[in-house]
C-alpha cells in the first residue's frame, strides 16, 4: 500500500510553487483543508500515508516537518476544530 504515496513524493513546496499556477495552488490548499477536515474519520493505514508522503516533500528537513505535522494534526485534525479554522 505504500506505493500509492510514491508519485507525490516528487512534489516539494519549491516545485509546487513553481510549476503551479495560483488556481491549483487554490486547489491544493481546499484539498488540504478537506484531508484536516476529515483527519480523525479517515483510517490510520491513510492517515500514515498521507502523513508520511508530507514528510517526504523536504526530506532535508523532515525531523522538523514530522514534528510540526504530528503537532498541527493534534491542535486541528478532528472535525471541530478544523472547522474552527477553515
Amino acid at each position: 500500500m505504500t506505493d500509492i504515496a510514491e508519485p507525490a513524493a516528487a512534489w516539494t513546496p519549491q516545485t509546487l510553487s513553481e510549476d503551479l499556477e495560483a488556481a491549483e495552488r487554490d486547489l491544493l490548499s481546499h484539498l488540504g483543508a478537506g484531508v484536516l477536515a476529515t483527519w480523525d474519520r479517515l483510517p490510520r493505514d491513510i492517515q500514515k500515508i498521507i502523513f508520511d508522503t508530507a514528510i517526504k516533500t523536504d526530506p532535508q528537513d523532515s525531523h522538523r516537518l514530522k514534528t510540526d505535522i504530528a503537532l498541527f494534526l493534534h491542535e486541528y485534525g478532528n472535525d471541530h476544530k478544523a472547522r474552527s479554522v477553515l
